[in-house]
């Protein structure tokens, strides 16, 4: 037994192809600035430019310009602080690659695990103080006619889009709902309309299509109140920023066992940038 052949690309090129099927929330985030992520502990800049004035004459006059405008720019600044790690025994590194054990290993496992890791941490921001909620008094989800207390889960989504609409978001900006798997059954006995395209059904979490959003399903969905609320995003592309490394994988003998052990790394981390772009549904179901 030996870790002489191990190739430590190889694993990591698998962990990283397989990431993008797993991946549900980081799937839809502004990604523009990954590339400058190196290690933990960097910082990375976010450069947002306000909107330029727009003036409009109505007198047909020859325009005088009075000069140019310098319009505002502010950057925030994302930390990347988040690690997530894994280091297990094998018995025989070389032989479980030379015989295709890998796939089963690392797609299967590792890999939904690390990617659970990094939804985890961005489905997080909706419970951010910065996140505007759409209820201030959560209200009971529903399918079917709301009672006194409740709203339906059509009314819901339908309010956060207008919410998003209200703040200067264009009509034909895609927007992503993710839903935990309880609002997802009150979703689905509402609205039968359902993308059935089977080759997109499961491609990162996608279970169909409400006016022009993108529907997805996760368990991966925030909660609040001990688990009694769910904190269901309705966000734009440029709503959260988040990065994250190539994983780095590593073969060695561990000193203490008659095995060969992996271990492995990524580095990642997120931020709201664009709070009016994010509303999140608030719902609780008792």
């Amino acid at each position: 037994m030996s870790v002489k052949n191990f190739i430590s690309t190889l694993w990591a090129e698998k962990i990283d192809r397989a990431l993008d099927e797993f991946l549900v929330f980081y799937d839809f985030c502004n990604h523009e600035y990954e590339g400058q992520l190196k290690k933990a502990g960097d910082t990375i800049r976010i450069q947002n430019v306000a909107r330029p004035t727009i003036t409009t004459t109505t007198d047909g006059a020859e325009i005088t310009l009075s000069g140019a405008e310098t319009p505002d720019v502010t950057s925030v600044a994302l930390q990347v602080k988040r690690q997530s790690y894994f280091d297990y025994g094998i018995y025989d590194v070389d032989k479980a690659q030379a015989a295709g054990d890998l796939d089963a290993a690392l797609e299967h496992e590792t890999t939904q695990g690390i990617a659970n890791e990094i939804d985890i941490a961005i489905a997080g921001v909706a419970a951010e103080a910065q996140a505007q909620k759409l209820f201030s008094t959560v209200p009971k989800v529903v399918s079917g006619t709301a009672g006194s207390g409740e709203i339906n889960v059509l009314q819901a989504l339908d309010e956060a889009q207008q919410k998003l609409y209200e703040a200067n978001v264009p009509a034909n900006e895609a927007v992503e709902v993710i839903v935990s798997p309880r609002f997802y059954t009150l979703f689905r006995r509402d609205y039968a309309k359902l993308d059935t395209n089977n080759s997109e059904i499961l491609k990162n979490g996608k279970v169909g299509m409400y006016g022009n959003m993108t529907v997805k399903l996760s368990n991966n969905v925030a909660t609040a109140a001990s688990g009694a609320q769910d904190l269901i995003m309705v966000r734009t592309r440029k709503a959260i920023a988040a990065v994250k490394t190539l994983s780095k994988v590593e073969a060695y003998r561990p000193e203490a066992r008659f095995a060969d052990a992996v271990k492995g790394l990524t580095v990642h981390d997120r931020k709201l940038v664009r709070p009016a772009e994010l509303v999140v549904v608030n719902v609780k179901y008792a």
